[in-house]
């Protein structure tokens, strides 16, 4: 994490470790758009350009799309920040 993100780490969510051992971050679970015009930006980006990820413009982290999410078939209750199943933390 870069020099000075903590706080705002804290704001836009925790990491988490994917199956694959990718490392994400989560944020509470249905932050899935209006979290901050920037972030939706960078995921619409993401996803159209068939990315799993983005790096968050604050923390420096790799945020998983939705649709990385969604391909892994299941929630994995870790609260991610664009989670397609919903509030199931």
């Amino acid at each position: 994490m870069p020099a000075g993100a903590g706080d705002a780490h804290a704001r836009h969510g925790r990491e988490v470790t994917s199956t694959e051992g990718r490392v994400g971050i989560a944020a509470p679970c249905g932050q899935t758009g209006g979290v901050d015009p920037e972030i939706d930006e960078l995921h619409r980006r993401a996803v159209t350009q068939e990315l799993d990820s983005y790096l968050d413009p604050v923390t420096g982290c790799a945020v998983f799309t939705a649709a990385y999410l969604a391909a892994r078939g299941s929630c994995c209750a870790s609260g991610c920040r664009h989670c397609p199943y919903g509030d199931r933390t």
